[in-house]
């Protein structure tokens, strides 16, 4: 078992796409799972009167039948499920899944807010709730709701941090979306060596939507919102937000902030 998170609109379902494609592995789309245990674990500890009689190993036991019991048809293959609160739950799957891995599909977020700007510019008459259904609002109300700390955007910038300066760095593999859309070969070279996991010829001309992700996008209405293209591509475009919004967004801070060593 391993997990796909990072940040959104930064390719992680052109990822499983591809990883879909190797019979030997099984990805998706946003998997319920996440959200699932979350709740399952506060039942476990803060909702439950009787809570005192859980140990947790039993905690760990009970997480860890909820992902055999999803992935039933699925035990004899090497799985990622993807979930953007996968990188804040960290310490929780290493005692689920000792030898689990988190793979982090990260963008810069300025370029993650101006797609999902187009996005939402693109589909007028739906209410998102990627913007929490909030109607009468303007780039800049919503920009803010994406990075919100709760928000889309925010909160999994968040959680990546989180990580990616937390004791379990080692966990994570980053894949850059550029790299991704411009190097498919050698970045899924890369990601194997690092799973250990036994090289298979992909086709990078030959992307499939991955089932149910057209009705989950419509579901939450956002159309597109996992949209692929054929192949895999890469298409840089010119920012259409407010210099002043695309200025004062967070920076890519993987790329040059050095991890903090203490004694």
């Amino acid at each position: 078992m391993h997990f796909i998170s990072g940040l959104p609109r930064s390719g992680s379902t052109l990822l499983a796409s591809i990883l879909s494609q190797n019979p030997a592995l099984h990805a998706g789309i946003m998997s319920p799972l996440g959200q699932t245990i979350v709740d399952l674990h506060k039942s476990m500890c803060a909702d439950n009167e009787a809570k005192g009689f859980f140990t947790n190993e039993q905690r760990i036991h009970i997480i860890e039948s909820v992902f055999d019991a999803y992935y039933e048809k699925h035990l004899d293959k090497t799985i990622f499920d993807t979930s953007r609160r996968w990188c804040a739950h960290i310490p929780m799957l290493k005692q689920v899944f000792p030898d689990c891995r988190v793979i982090c599909c990260v963008r810069p977020p300025a370029h993650i807010v101006d797609s999902m700007e187009r996005l939402l510019r693109a589909h007028p008459m739906e209410l998102s709730a990627t913007i929490a259904y909030v109607p009468n609002t303007t780039v800049y109300s919503r920009v803010k709701l994406l990075m919100a700390s709760e928000g889309l955007v925010g909160y999994a910038y968040n959680a990546l941090r989180d990580a990616y300066f937390g004791p379990d760095r080692d966990r994570l593999i980053l894949i850059e979306y550029a790299k991704l859309a411009t190097e498919p070969e050698h970045t899924l070279r890369n990601l194997h060596q690092a799973l250990g996991l036994e090289w298979f010829a992909y086709d990078f001309n030959a992307i499939l939507s991955i089932p149910g992700a057209v009705e989950f996008d419509k579901s939450i209405g956002t159309v597109g919102l996992h949209d692929l293209k054929p192949r895999v591509v890469y298409e840089p475009k010119n920012s259409i937000l407010p210099p002043d919004i695309y200025k004062s967004l967070p920076p890519a801070f993987w790329r040059n902030t050095p991890v903090t060593n203490t004694q």
